[in-house]
């Protein structure tokens, strides 16, 4: 720690002195008449000052008063301030944008819907078959520092493989789908964030890309709604893409992204799928967030006005200088 005084106008200060110094000079009947009050304690406190005590000397003690009570004056004035330097340590939470290809493991679960519309076909082709070709490009596509997990569901869970580094592995669990069935958002969502929980505890961001054509049942959406909060307590983001033109489709998935910090995409017809999962993946790929917490060691000042000290002191000086004027006059027998 390290303290500093801070002072200006010292031609003030000086000008102060030099006057005080100077009336001390002037004529006697001056100061008897400036030290003509009388009080009742004027005796008492007096006693202290006879004796042996000569008038030179009483002089040379009054020059002295006249001098503390100029320089606390003068420093009242000019207000000087003292300020301590303090080291304090600090704790920061910071985020750090990270290449991902520099991380051991960001996990992202694939999540597919695999249920009885995927059957349907667009433009001549099952939209099912569309969805497994750009789920396995995906995957492919992917930075070697991630690790992969894919779910397909229905109404329950169709194939589950859970985070793994062997690619082929969710390759061939993709291949083999066979899609049928209705639409549960809960159960995939439930799955993957249990598979994703543990990744998160280094608060590394972890990812789930969920890709669907229809609506769940009206019973699930209440019940997959309040997964989502805690997807977003543990900084899973969920990156949805909704096949088709259905506005409450489309709605469904924007409150899902929305909610956890992800983004939404749309692929209109089943041919745009493939094209919106890379891009799913470039955002993904390319950065993912670090939080992390340090501590540093910062300097702050603290200012410390010494006014009031100052003003205690003049008041003393002022009150001594009484009382030995009057002595030195003679004002009191």
């Amino acid at each position: 720690m390290m303290q500093v005084v801070d002072i200006e106008s010292m031609y003030i200060f000086l000008l102060l002195i030099v006057c005080v110094a100077i009336s001390h000079f002037v004529n006697v009947r001056i100061w008897r008449r400036l030290y003509t009050f009388k009080h009742s304690m004027t005796e008492i406190l007096l006693k202290y000052l006879k004796g042996s005590k000569t008038r030179s000397f009483l002089r040379l003690i009054a020059l002295g008063s006249k001098l503390l009570l100029a320089l606390s004056i003068s420093l009242m004035i000019i207000s000087p301030i003292v300020t301590e330097y303090k080291v304090v340590k600090v704790q920061v939470e910071k985020e750090l944008s990270v290449d991902v290809r520099q991380m051991l493991r960001t996990p992202v679960v694939l999540v597919l819907d695999a249920s009885g519309s995927m059957l349907k076909e667009d433009r001549g082709i099952a939209k099912i078959l569309v969805a497994k070709n750009a789920s396995i490009s995906f995957v492919e596509s992917l930075p070697p520092g991630f690790i992969v997990g894919f779910i397909a569901f229905s109404d329950k869970i169709l194939v589950a493989e859970p985070l793994t580094d062997n690619r082929s592995t969710v390759v061939e669990d993709i291949k083999g789908i066979k899609a049928g069935g209705g639409t549960l958002y809960s159960v995939p969502l439930s799955l993957a964030y249990s598979w994703l929980k543990p990744y998160t505890e280094l608060n590394s961001t972890a990812f789930v890309v969920f890709v669907t054509d229809g609506l769940p049942y009206s019973s699930d959406v209440s019940v997959y709604r309040k997964l989502l909060p805690e997807f977003s307590k543990k900084g899973i983001k969920i990156y949805t893409i909704f096949i088709g033109r259905d506005e409450k489709g489309k709605a469904e998935t924007v409150f899902m992204a929305k909610e956890t910090g992800g983004k939404q995409f749309t692929a209109e017809t089943i041919s745009e799928l493939p094209g919106k999962l890379q891009e799913v993946g470039k955002e993904i790929s390319y950065t993912t967030t670090i939080k992390f917490k340090v501590e540093r060691d910062e300097r702050i000042e603290v200012k410390i006005p010494l006014y009031r000290s100052l003003a205690l002191l003049a008041l003393f000086s002022a009150l001594f200088l009484w009382m030995l004027n009057i002595r030195l006059y003679k004002l009191v027998a």
